[in-house]
């Protein structure tokens, strides 16, 4: 376990998952008013707005971040021993979707405002 957290890989994705999906709940929490109107959860070029829901439930991609991240770093740490590199992929795939729903925040804010 402690040579796990000791690999640079692994901590510098974990670091780098982590202040991502904290810039996530900044933005939304900042960016996104407080309101009754619904806002626009999401968004297809083919029939436009296809989901709205109330404000908070934009939050739900900042906890779904989370999920990815917890699942991702747990399975990563019980195969570290026996597969560092599917270890290592794991923990970047994290950290890469970690950055694809910061765009679709960013996405989804400037549609909102």
């Amino acid at each position: 376990m402690i040579l796990f957290f000791k690999d640079k890989i692994i901590k510098f994705n974990l670091i780098g998952s982590l202040l991502v999906n904290i810039l996530l709940w900044v933005l939304f929490y900042f960016r996104i008013p407080f309101q009754v109107e619904p806002i626009i959860l999401r968004y297809n070029i083919y029939v436009g707005i296809n989901l709205i829901g109330p404000w908070w439930h934009i939050f739900y991609f900042s906890l779904a971040g989370l999920g990815v991240i917890f699942l991702n770093f747990i399975l990563a740490k019980l195969i570290y021993k026996k597969n560092r590199l599917l270890a290592h992929f794991l923990v970047f795939i994290s950290l890469i979707c970690q950055i694809i729903l910061l765009i679709e925040g960013i996405l989804l804010v400037m549609m909102n405002g």
